[in-house]
């Protein structure tokens, strides 16, 4: 018995409230609108992921919930015309949001990619660095530090010597 006008009106109206409002972000997905952000660097957070609430994923919800649940085998034929319209325009809808949902996903799966490489590489330099450090011949260096004691001790030694100096001991007594 529901006209087509009807249904127009109801698919425009209270139904499509039901998915703009913040009451449908509890009511159907029960998510938040805000997204997951990461730390990629030192300097650098981004969004990380997307979430139900975007248009796209909400015109999705809607053509589903129409679709499933809307009782259209009950409907008559025009009204039931109604329903896939609405139904063909929020796919319509949602297949052109939906680049722009995917676009962001990539962008910040490009951005993490990147990051990646940069900490891959100071990674290897920071290992190449401590490989230095911790590489040292043991050997070697006992070797350089008794050369550098001996050579300590030769400097204390001649400046005992020049301590000792005087010229009283050149001056011929009378």
């Amino acid at each position: 018995d529901i006209t087509p006008a009807d249904m127009q009106t109801f698919l425009d109206g209270a139904f499509a409230n039901l998915f703009d409002s913040s009451q449908g972000n509890t009511l159907w997905s029960g998510t938040s609108d805000q997204n997951l952000r990461s730390r990629i660097s030192t300097s650098e957070i981004l969004d990380t992921s997307t979430n139900a609430n975007t248009t796209a994923f909400k015109n999705l919800m809607q053509v589903y919930t129409m679709v499933a649940d809307l009782g259209a085998k009950n409907l008559n034929a025009d009204a039931y015309q109604v329903v896939l319209d609405k139904a063909i325009d929020l796919i319509n809808k949602a297949e052109t949001d939906m680049p722009r949902v995917r676009t962001e996903v990539g962008s910040a799966q490009a951005r993490i990619a990147s990051a990646n490489d940069r900490m891959a590489i100071q990674i290897n330099v920071l290992n190449m660095n401590v490989g230095a450090l911790e590489g040292v011949d043991p050997a070697e260096v006992s070797t350089r530090v008794s050369s550098l004691l001996s050579q300590m001790e030769t400097a204390y030694a001649v400046t005992a010597r020049i301590q000792n100096l005087s010229i009283l001991n050149y001056i011929p007594v009378a």
